[in-house]
């Protein structure tokens, strides 16, 4: 089993790094300097779910009212596919809220 480090945790870059890697079936070790409750959300956050972080990028991204279009690219077969899984689901408030707050 692989296990990884990742500091910054706590927010934006590294609260991504973080799901995706656990998505892929890594055991992830969070390291925050200062927001012990960011750290926990992203967490808790990937404990449940189920969805890659482009899942959840583009969910996020098509919930949001002032996007009109997502454009999104893709260099191997199984990013189409996963691209297209997005499509059939949208984040609910409680998911928008929690990586509204863990995006920062």
């Amino acid at each position: 089993m692989t296990h990884i480090l990742v500091t910054g945790a706590s927010g934006g870059i590294g609260a991504a790094i973080c799901r995706a890697l656990a998505r892929r079936g890594v055991t992830v070790l969070l390291h925050y300097r200062s927001n012990r409750t960011a750290a926990e959300a992203t967490r808790q956050a990937l404990e449940g779910g189920g969805h890659s972080l482009i899942e959840l990028a583009l969910g996020w991204l098509a919930s949001k009212p002032f996007v009109s279009s997502i454009i999104v690219g893709a260099t191997h077969p199984e990013q189409v596919e996963e691209n297209v899984r997005s499509l059939g689901w949208r984040l609910s408030a409680e998911e928008m809220a929690a990586v509204d707050e863990i995006a920062g």
